[in-house]
């Protein structure tokens, strides 16, 4: 939730602008004592597949790893992933990770009320609700978070 009632006061006179992080996951009909990469039924981040998007990743097209970027890919996105910004930039400390609850990043398309953008196999055709087909083929999701950071100038060193 975006809070301006809390900024302190050297982020009002600065630049603001949204970084994003994609959370990505596979679905799996899995049971337990099947031969499965993960194991795990349904949803989850441990059933993607071997060279493929990871479970978080900063660009659009999934493939920036956040472990690459000084993150971490396990836990709470909302409570401990940060990564290096460009100088200058900071997160602002009022302010958590918060879901796109849209999907305004997929046009004509939208979210679940999770967030969710559900794709197939390939992760193609997004749709807000996966046809009951996909369950049998392979269907995945993503789910858009943003964060705003602000610009003070680079650090001046004496």
């Amino acid at each position: 939730m975006i809070d301006n009632d809390r900024l302190e006061d050297v982020v009002w006179s600065a630049p603001l602008k949204d970084v994003e992080l994609w959370e990505n996951e596979r679905w799996s009909t899995a049971t337990v004592g099947q031969n499965t990469s993960s194991g795990d039924s349904g949803w989850s981040k441990s059933n993607l597949k071997r060279g493929e998007r990871k479970g978080w990743s900063r660009r659009r097209d999934g493939w920036s790893e956040v472990n690459d970027l000084g993150g971490g890919l396990d836990g709470d996105i909302r409570s401990n992933l940060t990564f290096t910004l460009e100088p200058g930039w900071h997160f602002v400390n009022t302010e958590d990770w918060r879901s796109d609850m849209t999907g305004s990043w997929v046009p004509d398309v939208g979210a679940d009320q999770d967030g969710w953008v559900y794709t197939n196999d390939v992760w193609n055709e997004p749709c807000i609700k996966p046809p009951e087909e996909w369950k049998l083929r392979g269907m995945t999701r993503r789910r858009r978070w943003t964060r705003r950071i602000y610009y003070v100038g680079p650090e001046v060193s004496s």
